[in-house]
């Protein structure tokens, strides 16, 4: 791969090929999914330069098919991981609480005060995220009770098109727990610091458009417009997958609150930093709803427009997520008039 690429900042074209085949047979024959992706988008961005788009386009779909294959494959490593450690965390929790009373008796001075507040907040917080949890989940679980339930009763009466009609209803709720779950370890992971970051030198523009690709279906379900604009920022130093999440929660938020057939634009530009905007032709927020933005399980008085799942957990993520990375985000929005989220970045 390396002497491929070599050779094609020398224009040896046709020896380039040459290596960048016979290194791609012997990726395949180990399915080797990493040397794979890279030899696909060396191919890319040959191509993409001498300005064959047919071929460019080839082997951009295939590097970012191995690219989502591989980022789903270390996600799913680090979910389980994650639900380790929080239950882990969980199990921990409940031991310091047991251990409140005899703490209690234990000291007499302005830290008893201060220890009192500080369980009374975590053992309040724990509670609205177990009664939250629970309300989100029951619905779906009960979905998928149901449906379960009535394929077993009506087996020997369905037909093809009734069993993938009920599996369809099945993994939809299916999705929504996944969803809950992801987001409330996300948050687990992001405020005990055990979120790692790497940062990296990537072009902004095809990080912003496989988001938009990413949501792409959900916008075409409400007849929704996803309209992509650069103003020539070609560079950005941050942690890729980070990035990605944060445009991901502000896209697919963007889409869940719209009205049908309005549009939803992601903006990227630089004037000495660098600004990615994600707005909307929504509802907008109430003065209240400014009150509570960014916060954990907050719920705003907008709803979404099709019936879609919100956790209230989307924006808090984002907002963790950019200030760790040197970020700042904020909002403009008035009601009845859209609403328009700026993160911004130092150059």
């Amino acid at each position: 791969i390396f002497l491929g690429k070599l050779l094609l900042e020398q224009n040896e074209s046709d020896e380039a090929n040459e290596c960048l085949n016979k290194a791609l047979k012997i990726a395949e024959d180990n399915n080797a999914k990493k040397d794979i992706f890279e030899v696909h988008k060396t191919l890319y961005e040959y191509f993409k330069k001498v300005g064959n788009a047919k071929n460019a386009l080839k082997h951009h779909e295939i590097f970012y098919s191995i690219e989502k294959e591989i980022f789903n494959f270390e996600s799913d490593k680090k979910l389980k991981a994650l639900t380790i450690r929080h239950q882990l965390k969980i199990s921990d929790d409940e031991k310091k609480l047991a251990l409140k009373d005899k703490e209690i008796y234990k000291l007499r001075n302005v830290k008893l005060v201060e220890l009192n507040e500080k369980l009374k907040m975590i053992n309040e917080e724990k509670n609205d995220f177990l009664n939250i949890t629970a309300h989100d989940l029951k619905n779906p679980l009960s979905g998928v009770l149901n449906f379960s339930k009535r394929m077993q009763k009506l087996s020997d009466k369905m037909t093809p098109q009734d069993i993938l009609a009920y599996s369809m209803e099945i993994e939809k709720a299916s999705v929504k727990m996944f969803e809950l779950v992801t987001k409330i370890l996300d948050i687990s992971a992001i405020e005990s610091g055990r979120r790692n970051f790497q940062k990296e030198s990537l072009d902004p523009e095809i990080l912003a458009q496989r988001v938009l690709l990413d949501n792409k279906q959900r916008a075409d379900q409400k007849k929704i417009e996803l309209i992509f604009e650069n103003n020539s920022v070609k560079e950005i130093i941050t942690d890729r997958i980070a990035l990605r999440q944060i445009l991901d929660n502000l896209v697919s938020n963007a889409i869940k609150f719209s009205p049908f057939e309005k549009k939803v634009y992601l903006r990227i530009y630089g004037d000495g930093k660098v600004f990615i905007e994600v707005e909307d032709e929504g509802p907008g927020l109430t003065e209240k709803d400014k009150i509570k933005l960014f916060g954990k399980f907050n719920r705003l008085s907008a709803q979404p427009t099709a019936g879609e799942n919100s956790t209230g957990l989307g924006l808090s993520i984002a907002k963790k997520l950019t200030e760790m990375l040197d970020g700042t985000i904020r909002c403009e929005s008035e009601a009845g008039h859209g609403a328009k989220f700026i993160v911004e970045f130092p150059a």
